[in-house]
């Protein structure tokens, strides 16, 4: 008996302490740990509405925000041994031609395209997939969607919120980060239900295809909210382990205490994925975490972008995940922090 309220003393403490929750990868009966949580204001890494971060090789990365039409670039350095972030550098800014005097693009996602040396983004409010090189010049190729998933046919702030390059199968995949409206109401504490939610493969001839569909867990939040959102917030394609995808639940309550953000990284097989015919595909449970902000813990963080960080000395793949703090929103109490939490993969049964 002792030895079970120690435990749940330890957990509580656990969680008062880190503001998160990790579970272990229970199939392959692995554990996805934390390396760390860090706050980018550590160096001087200004406040903004980071979406969306694709890993360019040799510690480079590119990032993009939901307020402006650019692209930033970052040298991240992490430990050999344990992925901790040493540091992060911001290297150059690049604004995207043409787009300045625009109203925001609303990007949500971005990835690298290592064939072509390009950078791919998902625009939101357009409902389109744009590909720049590296002077900031849009290139030819533009995938747009028509039918069920034009941007007049998407909740409001439910459209692509993902990207990722699948190189195995020389294809982009996306998705909405909620229900389509053909499909019905957006699903969420007035609908706690699972959503289907449609993958597309976008091909480098500028065309696309309904691949899959991906279904979604049921939310967790009730009540009132003051600011509310869920769904698919990010994909990653890996080739060792699968399609990694990011379901998120942002509750704030109507005083800010007690508002939380629930994360749960999901894998899908990149070959079920792809011989999938429309059906909905499978996924297995990587990990999950929640962040908070309560009169305990101060560390509310939205994340919305994830890619891959270095490997480490024994073989595990870090994931980088970045958070979205509206540009450090909040009142004179508490202002939302930019956060990079480095996530540890378990060894990949093909390496």
């Amino acid at each position: 008996m002792m030895n079970k309220i120690r435990k749940m003393r330890l957990a509580i403490l656990a969680l008062v302490m880190g503001g998160s929750l990790s579970l272990p990868l229970k199939a392959a009966g692995k554990d996805m740990s934390v390396a760390g949580t860090y706050k980018l204001s550590r160096w001087n890494i200004q406040p903004a509405d980071y979406s969306g971060i694709t890993a360019l090789g040799n510690g480079l990365y590119a990032v993009v925000s939901d307020k402006k039409n650019e692209i930033l670039f970052w040298k991240i350095h992490q430990d050999a041994s344990t992925g901790k972030v040493l540091q992060v550098e911001e290297v150059r800014h690049l604004s995207l031609r043409g787009e300045q005097k625009k109203p925001a693009l609303d990007l949500e996602a971005v990835t690298w395209w290592p064939e072509r040396q390009t950078l791919s983004v998902a625009s939101e409010r357009t409902q389109t997939v744009r590909t720049y090189n590296d002077e900031g010049d849009a290139m030819a190729l533009l995938w747009s969607f028509e039918g069920e998933a034009a941007s007049g046919q998407i909740h409001a702030n439910y459209g692509f919120e993902s990207l990722t390059y699948d190189a195995v199968h020389s294809c982009f995949w996306t998705c909405t980060e909620n229900r389509l409206r053909a499909h019905g109401a957006p699903v969420g504490i007035k609908l706690p239900e699972q959503a289907l939610l449609p993958v597309y493969c976008l091909k480098d001839d500028g065309t696309h295809e309904l691949v899959a569909c991906y279904q979604t867990d049921k939310p967790q939040a009730f009540g009132t909210a003051r600011i509310y959102a869920f769904g698919v917030s990010e994909m990653l394609a890996l080739p060792d382990y699968g399609l990694l995808v990011m379901e998120r639940e942002f509750f704030v309550s109507k005083n800010y205490l007690r508002s939380w953000v629930h994360h749960k990284i999901y894998c899908v097989g990149l070959e079920e994925l792809w011989q999938a015919d429309g059906k909905v595909v499978q996924k297995q449970l990587l990990c999950e975490f929640r962040t908070r902000l309560n009169p305990l813990v101060y560390r509310l963080a939205n994340y919305e972008g994830m890619c891959p960080g270095i490997r480490l000395k024994d073989g595990r793949q870090t994931l980088l995940l970045l958070s979205d703090a509206q540009g450090g929103a909040g009142n004179r109490l508490y202002h939302l922090k930019d956060f990079l939490r480095v996530q540890l993969l378990p060894s990949s049964d093909n390496k």
